[in-house]
């Protein structure tokens, strides 16, 4: 499941999760410290694209006018 409906965001969104999960996969036994660590860069990757998005939106909307 994606959040966008362009080829470009689907494919960056997948792999920002995939590599979450990866982290995760391959490092199992992580403290608590890392794991909120972890977490915090993957939501600010997911925030980035997200509002990369949205700009390229209104971009787009902007030149239509």
């Amino acid at each position: 499941m994606s959040w966008f409906p362009e080829a470009k965001y689907q494919k960056e969104h997948f792999e920002i999760c995939w590599e979450y999960d990866q982290l995760h996969q391959k490092n199992p036994d992580m403290s608590e410290e890392e794991k909120f660590r972890v977490l915090n860069e993957f939501t600010d990757k997911l925030t980035m694209l997200m509002l990369k998005y949205r700009y390229e939106k209104l971009q787009a909307e902007r030149s239509r006018k």
